[in-house]
């Protein structure tokens, strides 16, 4: 309607607009920062980066597995080659013929053939005859005659001693010019090596020689001694030590000898330098058949996988264009789901978006069963199904900490992260999905010990009928089917006895507490407990009472009952340290803050909260009760002190501020504390009343909650209006079953009384004790301060 327009007001009007909409954004983005949303934003791009490089490595996995069923033939999508074992296997049997045969010197051996011609001149002249000598001595040199035994005593003069030294060594030096080995030595060196060499370890001239220096008995030999060998000795004594030689190395001497050992790591070293022979297995050739009763074999698998690894290099050679597009899918994939999951737990779960350490609790699950899968069923080619051993815990875990509606999300989204990064189908799928519906399903309160084993054991029963189902529609045989079906059964149960022994360190890493832990601190003989009923018993009394209203209350909405009537049992434990300041403490009708200022009295009202959270630290209660304990008053008035300080007040007295009379808070975070509060207030009032009739119950009742309403104490949890009527009406049922009229019993000396609401005390107001922080009622002549909260 612009004709219309006030000209005057339109720019002011355009101006605002201006302002508003360059304001709105930074309102928006100052309302996300102190939200931390800034810390969860950075949180999900490191649990991004890190599941991506997880799916990424290797990013074209192989898709088959050692012992797995292939339910299609496999051509070769490219020309490759392949490792020939047959050919290979021939190379390396020439090449360890053709390594030489070590032969080692025996320095030993030789002295013993040398050291009796060196010592023979001394004994001949030691004796004229031969039999002076020994007969193995004489047969040895053949000595029969006396001229002989002259001969080599004639070198044993000191003028020819040095010149017989010589010629032995010189026969020394000639034995160690040809390698003289025994006849088996030779025969294993020789004929058994395709190589036309030796290789000489130690003595003269070590090295690789022809095998054509070896000798033994034989012709040559004999040749080589009676001619070579003594070549340089005396003619007298030539023939005899030329026999002795004959005789030694006939008789078995022999001065080199072949070292097994050593040939042996020779022919290794020869076979392991071949390198393996390949042949081409062309495009389109068959390479493995689908499989039917037995498995994909160890050789079949290698196979493949070449195949695979020169398709890859195929790929990687035509250029970086199809790696960077798969990568692009992987990474809109995985961010896509990433996205998701971020903002179900903005939007429903946002203390874990304030809550940086929870996120990074939560991110961090998720990628240590992200990388349990990788490990096991991926890289470590295992059987895929074993990921349902992660999936569980995970499951468990989330449920356990959280609720089943955000651990069946979060679990949800990992199922997807899961089959993603084991490249898995639609199958696969569906049996994760299984699992962690089962698990998710069953795990809404842990009671007792077995509940995780037996949690374990019926999701094995559902995914085994799961994957049972998947595979025989895609018609795999029997045979791999039982053996899926068994992994992933054998898997989710070994997650319950697992689940079962980390339940502690989970609890504690998330500081949580299972029903089973609930249980044990309901036990009236726990330390605390016991103090609470031996120092205060009226607030034992009266916590008992709230459990039972809580507990009722709770369940009529759904919500944690055990909690709640764990969190009141425990929810006023700091009135052990001065139980007497509190009324329900109190045997006689004096009361301690008859001689107090209503501002100590506050004091005093109002740190039973802060000592009940000091204690609870000092005897391990689970933190999760720790907010009853802080939360059940939230940041209600204490308003019988306030009036009586507001009566207090004279003209020349600053006014009490409101505020400085509530309690600290916080206001209540959950609906199991929402209840707390309610009921804590509702029996305190009720209590209160002279005449409790159920419809002056209900009347207080709804009075009660309704101020608590209007004040703003539920603004902080979860707690619908329709479940705040649900819990109105359960504390309106067990404060009137608690408080029923009653009629009294007749005396048999006095005459029987009025009913109780035929005739009302006149100054029942005034004996009436009023609750701390509930409606302040008309100034008794001596006031009673309640010590609950």
């Amino acid at each position: 309607m612009w004709p219309f327009r006030d000209s005057k007001k339109g720019p002011p009007r355009r101006a605002n607009g201006r302002k508003n909409a360059v304001g709105e954004p930074q309102r928006r983005w100052e309302r996300f920062r102190r939200a931390g949303g800034v810390g969860s934003v950075a949180l999900a791009a490191g649990f991004f980066a890190a599941v991506l490089a997880l799916d990424a490595t290797p990013l074209e996995p192989l898709a088959y597995r050692r012992g797995g069923y292939v339910g299609r033939d496999v051509y070769a999508r490219v020309t490759f080659h392949v490792p020939s074992r047959e050919k290979t296997d021939r190379q390396r049997i020439a090449a360890a013929r053709r390594t030489p045969a070590v032969i080692r010197y025996d320095e030993q051996a030789l002295n013993a053939v040398i050291d009796p011609l060196r010592n023979l001149p001394g004994q001949c002249r030691a004796t004229t005859q031969p039999a002076g000598l020994g007969r193995t001595l004489r047969k040895k040199f053949a000595l029969d005659a006396p001229a002989d035994l002259a001969a080599f005593a004639a070198f044993a003069h000191p003028d020819r001693a040095d010149d017989y030294t010589r010629q032995i060594d010189d026969v020394a030096a000639k034995l160690l010019e040809r390698f003289i080995v025994s006849e088996a030595d030779y025969i294993r060196a020789y004929h058994r090596k395709d190589s036309p060499d030796v290789r000489v370890v130690g003595g003269a001239s070590p090295g690789q020689w022809s095998k054509a220096r070896l000798l033994s008995a034989g012709d040559d030999l004999d040749a080589y001694l009676t001619r070579d060998a003594v070549g340089g000795i005396d003619p007298t004594i030539r023939a005899k030590v030329a026999h002795y030689l004959k005789t030694a190395f006939v008789g078995g001497a022999a001065i080199w000898r072949l070292d097994e050992q050593a040939t042996e790591a020779a022919e290794a070293d020869a076979r392991a330098a071949v390198v393996a022979v390949t042949e081409p297995v062309l495009k389109g050739a068959l390479l493995v058949a689908r499989t039917t009763r037995t498995g994909l074999s160890d050789a079949d698998h290698a196979l493949l996988a070449a195949e695979h690894r020169a398709f890859l290099d195929v790929r990687r050679a035509a250029g970086a264009g199809r790696r960077f597009a798969l990568l692009a899918g992987r990474f809109g994939m995985i961010g896509a789901v990433v996205v998701l999951l971020g903002l179900y737990i903005y939007k429903y779960r946002p203390r874990i978006v304030a809550n940086h350490w929870r996120g990074l609790a939560v991110a961090a699950l998720l990628i240590v069963m992200l990388l349990l899968s990788k490990t096991t069923a991926g890289a470590g080619r295992l059987n895929p199904y074993v990921a349902v051993f992660g999936l569980f815990l995970a499951s468990a875990i989330l449920t356990i900490a959280y609720d089943q509606r955000f651990a069946f999300a979060v679990a949800g989204a990992l199922v997807v992260l899961t089959a993603l990064q084991l490249r898995a189908g639609l199958g696969e799928l569906m049996v994760l999905w299984a699992t962690a519906a089962a698990t998710v399903f069953q795990l809404r309160e842990v009671r007792t010990r077995s509940k995780l084993i037996a949690t374990g054991g019926l999701t094995a029963a559902v995914v085994l009928a799961m994957v049972w189902a998947v595979e025989m529609a895609a018609g795999t045989p029997a045979r791999f089917t039982l053996i899926d079906a068994g992994f992933a059964a054998a898997a989710a149960l070994a997650g319950g006895f697992v689940m079962q022994g980390v339940l502690p360190l989970i609890e504690r890493a998330f500081g949580l507490a299972t029903s089973l832990t609930l249980l044990e601190w309901c036990d009236a003989n726990k330390p605390l407990l016991k103090r609470l009923a031996l120092e205060a018993p009226g607030t034992y009394n009266h916590s008992l009472l709230l459990g039972s209203m809580c507990e009722a209350a709770a369940e009529a909405i759904g919500a944690g009952p055990l909690v709640a009537r764990v969190g009141a049992y425990y929810h006023d434990i700091g009135k052990i340290n001065k139980p007497e300041y509190f009324v329900e403490n109190q045997a006689g009708s004096a009361s301690k803050h008859d001689r107090l200022s209503p501002a100590m009295s506050l004091l005093l009202i109002k740190g039973h909260v802060k000592d009940g959270l000091e204690m609870a630290k000092e005897y391990g209660l689970p933190r999760p009760l720790h907010e009853f304990i802080v939360g059940h008053h939230g940041t209600t008035v204490v308003e019988y002190f306030y009036h009586a300080a507001r009566r207090r007040q004279t003209d020349t007295d600053r006014a009490p501020d409101e505020v400085e009379f509530r309690y600290p808070g916080p206001k209540p975070r959950s609906k199991e504390v929402a209840i707390l509060m309610l009921a804590d207030a509702s029996e305190s009032s009720v209590r209160a009343m002279s005449e409790p009739t159920a419809g002056r119950i209900e009347t207080q009742v709804h009075t009660i909650i309704s101020k608590r309403l209007m004040d703003g104490q539920l603004d902080e949890c979860d707690l619908t209006l329709k479940e705040v009527h649900a819990v109105e009406g359960s504390l309106v049922k067990s404060l009137v079953g608690i408080y029923h009229g009653r009629v009294a019993y007749p005396s048999q000396d006095t005459p029987a009384e009025p009913p109780a609401d035929a005739k009302a005390p006149k100054d029942a107001k005034q004996r009436t004790d009023a609750k701390v922080g509930e409606a302040a009622p008309p100034a008794p002549t001596s006031p009673q301060a309640r010590a609950d909260g």
